[in-house]
Parts: structure tokens; sequence; C-alpha cells
């Protein structure tokens, strides 16, 4: 890594990545005096917090670059400090210290926080200038000194916490829970919580750290449990089996976990051959539940993928298309990992398909998933299943009175809405109308590409939407199918009565109603 800062004597100084002109141009000498760090200082075992700013800028060495100098002391940033337990539980230290004394202190990464070596002192440079200066490094450079260890959309107490995840994360498991060096892939990681529990990477670890991360790298509110973790660092034996539990825990990732409940604390070889064993088994079993497109009409093919989008089931829909519908596929697994992620950290939250939403009456859920799907402007099914692998099912031969034969094509329009929760009260309704093309591959159709003709996206406040649904029930006295007319009145996305029925049926298991209630209206 490159890097940024580094000692001479009693002075520290930051590379700002910026010539004299670039410099000048954004008039940071101006502000050289004003922008400030903060320094903590250990006296009689207290933190005490004061600020701190650079005294000039400079020339250094050969480089054409201004740099940064300030007074300071003798030392090494965390980001190579990672090797020194005593360093790494000083940095966690002040940070919890900053939390309760509510000192000013900025959200920055591990290049710019400088600990001196007898860990008495520790410094947080200015903020946007080591930020700015972070910039003009390389991408991965850049991740590594900040990036990777700060959530922009933070503040405060949870931004510190969520520093202090990191540092502990890296330090256990010896990668980032955030890997993405890209900053916007990085950030769209950390709002959809997509990484690793540590739990996953390691084992043996007290429960307490394992909730603290958790939460804190969701971005909550949490305690930070101080023993606890000094406890797991000083017993850390500093990553001799981390490659080893990397690998099992991506290859388990790809098998859907099935590997999760298997200890990381065997040895590799050992861990290698019973992990394989074990997921080799699971996958094939799993294949065998899978459904397939094999014995289904073109139209039930569109059916089944549509239906698979709107379970969050992306390997059905992998088993019905093709190679360019596989971006769709992606998403849908990504969308299915993180509601997977907030059902684990909260088990009152979870995420249900627009009909099961409105079926279940869990007002307190997220919403995924599709409604009012037609296909040729017929409603169509949302909770269709093809034939199981293990069934063995046997090709379609004829479709329509015409025998079907490889390469034959078929195309439909279809439309619908799809409905997803983000934030904390944000409900998006996405208006598509698609062309789907289809092939017939050997014994089965697949679709072959989408081609989106019209898109209207709209959003409104779920808790807007959340207080409709309640009135119509109040005002219905809980007559679901008459309170489902009223909304579908004022929401054009509300599902259909068809769909309703459907999502009843699927999860039968939680009924409330009898679903023929709904098959006598109109």
């Amino acid at each position: 890594m490159q890097n940024l800062i580094f000692f001479e004597n009693n002075s520290i100084y930051m590379n700002s990545g910026m010539n004299e002109e670039s410099f000048s141009r954004i008039k940071y000498s101006q502000r050289i005096k004003t922008d400030k760090g903060v320094i903590a200082s250990k006296e009689n075992s207290k933190w005490n917090f004061a600020p701190w700013v650079f005294e000039e800028t400079t020339f250094y060495g050969e480089t054409k670059n201004i740099f940064f100098k300030g007074d300071a002391f003798h030392g090494k940033t965390l980001a190579s400090s990672f090797d020194d337990k005593d360093s790494i539980k000083t940095v966690l230290e002040v940070l919890e210290a900053a939390v309760e004394t509510k000192a000013p202190l900025q959200n920055i990464g591990a290049e710019g926080i400088i600990i001196s070596d007898d860990k008495t002192k520790i410094l947080f440079m200015p903020q946007e200038f080591f930020y700015t200066a972070s910039t003009y490094l390389e991408e991965e450079d850049s991740a590594l000194a900040n990036g990777f260890y700060i959530n922009r959309n933070l503040s405060r107490e949870c931004a510190i916490r969520f520093t202090q995840a990191v540092i502990i994360y890296k330090f256990l498991a010896g990668n980032f829970p955030y890997e993405a060096k890209n900053q916007r892939e990085r950030t769209e990681d950390q709002r959809d919580r997509n990484f690793i529990p540590l739990k996953e990477l390691i084992s043996n670890c007290s429960s307490s750290v394992l909730k603290f991360t958790q939460k804190a790298l969701s971005g909550k509110s949490c305690i930070f449990p101080s023993e606890k973790v000094f406890a797991e660092i000083e017993k850390s034996n500093t990553l001799i089996n981390t490659a080893a539990s990397n690998q099992s825990v991506k290859f388990s990732i790809r098998a859907k976990r099935w590997a999760r409940k298997h200890s990381v604390a065997i040895t590799a070889s050992t861990a290698a051959i019973v992990l394989s064993t074990f997921i080799a088994t699971s996958l094939y079993k799993t294949r065998q539940e899978k459904s397939v497109s094999v014995g289904l009409t073109s139209k039930e093919t569109v059916e089944m993928f549509y239906s698979a989008v709107n379970m969050m089931d992306s390997e059905s829909m992998g088993n019905c298309s093709g190679k360019k519908i596989r971006p769709r596929v992606k998403l849908i697994s990504n969308t299915f990992a993180v509601s997977k992620m907030n059902s684990r950290d909260n088990r009152t939250v979870e995420t249900l398909s627009p009909a099961e939403w409105i079926s279940e009456a869990k007002i307190n859920t997220l919403i995924f998933g599709i409604s009012n799907f037609y296909i040729e402007e017929e409603n169509s099914k949302l909770y269709f299943k093809g034939p199981k692998r293990k069934t063995n099912p046997s090709p379609l031969k004829t479709e329509n009175g015409k025998i079907v034969k490889d390469g034959d094509k078929k195309s439909y329009r279809v439309s619908y809405f799809i409905l997803e929760t983000s934030g904390s009260d944000n409900l998006k309704i996405d208006h598509q109308s698609e062309i789907v093309k289809l092939i017939f591959k050997k014994d089965h159709w697949s679709i072959e590409e989408i081609e989106n003709i019209s898109t209207d996206v709209k959003e409104m406040k779920l808790s807007e939407f959340r207080n409709s649904y309640t009135q119509a029930l109040t005002q219905t006295k809980a007559n679901l199918p008459v309170a489902v007319e009223m909304l579908r009145e004022k929401y054009n996305f509300i599902p259909t009565v068809k769909e309703i029925v459907e999502a009843v049926k699927f999860t039968e298991s939680k009924q409330i109603f009898d679903p023929k209630d709904f098959e006598n209206l109109n």
C-alpha cells in the first residue's frame, strides 16, 4: 500500500497527493489552521482529547506534491500495526473513550490513525485533508488507507462502532467485512449488509463479540463489550487458520451455506475433505429438489421464472433461463441474502412478497416481489413451481397442437409491478413492461432474453401505505377480501384477488382467514 503518512524527527508528514497548482485551487493553505484533527493523550488511566492541526505545508523529496507537516510524536499508523495486539487494544480503547466523553472524533480510516511508540497518544488526522489525500491513491490503496474502515452513511456513535467492528474483524479474521475496492460498490454492500458474519470465519469466539460486530457492521447502535473484545484479542493466534477458514466459508456460501455448522477449527486438510464430501452430497440432494422447466409449456416457463423472482428463488430462475439473464438471477440472489441477514439480525424482520404481505397482515415486515403480473394481458401465476428434478419429468412434445423441436422460439409480452422496501420508510414501486423471448433447447423451454419496453418508477412512504392498509382493515372490520378491494381503488399496485389466493395457499400454515372467501369475488 502507498503510504500517506511518515515521520521525521518530531514531525509528521502527510502527502496531499496534489501539486502546487491543484493545492492552491482548492485553497487548502487558508484552512490549515482551521481544519482540525484530534489528539488523545493518556493521563492516570484516563484518555483526554484535544484539537490538533498541521503547522505548515512543504515540499518533500523528489515529488512535486505538497505535503502537510505538523508537530507530533514518533509512532506507527494503525494500518501498519495489525501485528501488535497492544496497538489494536489501545485504538479500540480510545475510540470507546471518545464515545463515552462525546469527544469530537471524526470518522477516519487506519492510515489516518497514528499510535505513539509508548501507546500513550493517538493522533487522528484532520478528516477532510486525509479524505482528499486518500482519494489520490490507487483505488485499492485508498480502500486500505481509509475506505474499508468507515461507513460514510453513519455518524457519531454508530460510525465509531462501525470502525471498532472493522478493526476487530480485521484482526481476528484477517480480512475486511466489506471488501469491495470500489467505493460505490462498497457503499452498496454496506447498505445491504452484504458481509460474511464473523462467526462463520472463526471458531470459539465470544458470543458478545460476535453480536457486537454483527450489529455494528450493520450500522446499528450497540454497546462495546470491551472486556470480551480484549480477551479475544489476547487469545487470538494471529490468523494461523485464516486462509483455510476463508476458503471454506467462500465455498460454503457458493453452495448456499450448507456447511455453515461445520467447525473451522479443524485442520485445513481435514476441513477440505469433510466440507467437500458434505457439500457434494448436499448439492446433489438439493439439486434434485429444485424446480426445472422440463415438461412445461413456454407460458408456464415464463410463470416459473417470474414466480421465482417473486419468491426470491434465484436457483429456479437460473434453471429456466440462459446466460443473458444471469444479472437478474444475481440480483435476486443478493436480495435473498440481504433478507436472510435481516431476519438473522432481527427475528421480527421478514421479507415477504406483496401478496403474502397483504394476506398475512404482517405490517412490520419488509416487502419484495411482484404484483399484478400479466402475460399477454392475462393475470398469471406468481407462486408457480416447475416439476422437481428428481421426478424426471417427461420432455414437452407438443404445444398448442404443434410439435416442438430444438431451436423453436416464442415470445410473450408481460407487465407487472415490482415492489421493494428500502431504507427505514421507503417503498419503491416499479411498473415494468417487457418482452420475454424463449428458445426450446433439447427438452425444455429456456428464457433467452428479456427486452424492457417501459419502466415507471415511483416511491412513497412505507408508513403511509401501512396506515392505509390498517385503516382499510379497520373500516371493513378485518374483512380482508373487502379491504383489498378498497385498497385497489387507491393503489394500482395492490395484488389481484387471484394473486392473494395463491399467496394464501403458498403460506397456508400461516393462514389468518379462509382462502375460499376470495373465490366468489368478481
